[in-house]
């Protein structure tokens, strides 16, 4: 699932017919939308391209992990603008498990991280194992660590609305961007649950006269 999408979904509204990310890039682009897109090159799906089921089973061989890299590069210098990843425990597959990016060793993802650098790239983007929690110690190490190899901004998700320990971390954050390692957040204000759905009128386009008649539409 992506975002609590069904996979059955996705595969019958948007068939996949594509491969590689150039061929994706293409797809988006041949695609009539008014929307602009900024795309990231995802780790969890080169893992499971690159180990297939090992991806959700095991520590990735070198070998592995330089094919990983590659393939990033080849998305970076197509046109993505960065690597993402998850290590959250919340975030699962289709299968109902951990996504791939989940079973990484720390290695894996600062090799990516730095494969964002060396394209010329600006974002590395994850979603640390402890985010609910409060950040964890592990976790900063890992966000310093990913900022020093890479040379690029650190973007974790997400800062929410009651987070634990949150003057903490602030404070990590100031002090590694005072140190030269760009580590920041993406924040956001509503509880970590909150749900959208055509069903209800949401604040965001409340004032759009073509979403209030969307949701009025009887549903199939």
């Amino acid at each position: 699932a992506t975002e609590e999408v069904p996979l059955e979904v996705l595969e019958e509204n948007l068939p996949l017919e594509w491969e590689s990310f150039p061929q994706y890039l293409d797809k988006v682009e041949k695609t009539p939308c008014s929307v602009n897109t900024m795309t990231l090159f995802g780790h969890a799906a080169v893992r499971r391209y690159v180990m297939g089921a090992d991806s959700i089973a095991r520590e990735a061989t070198q070998a592995e992990v330089n094919q990983m890299v590659q393939l990033a590069e080849e998305g970076m210098n197509a046109g993505a603008w960065g690597v993402s990843t998850s290590y959250s425990p919340h975030h699962i597959d289709g299968s109902g498990g951990h996504v791939p990016s989940f079973f990484a060793n720390d290695d894996e993802s600062v090799a990516l991280a730095v494969a964002v650098g060396r394209c010329g790239r600006n974002t590395f983007a994850l979603n640390p194992r402890s985010k609910r929690e409060g950040i964890s110690d592990g976790d900063k190490a890992l966000m310093s660590r990913l900022a020093e190899a890479s040379g690029v901004t650190i973007s974790w998700n997400d800062f929410g609305a009651g987070a634990a320990n949150w003057l903490g971390t602030i404070e990590f954050m100031e002090e590694e961007i005072r140190q030269g390692r760009d580590v920041r957040v993406v924040a956001r204000c509503q509880p970590a649950e909150s749900r959208f759905t055509a069903g209800q009128i949401s604040p965001l386009y409340s004032g759009d006269a073509d979403w209030r008649e969307f949701c009025g539409l009887e549903r199939a």
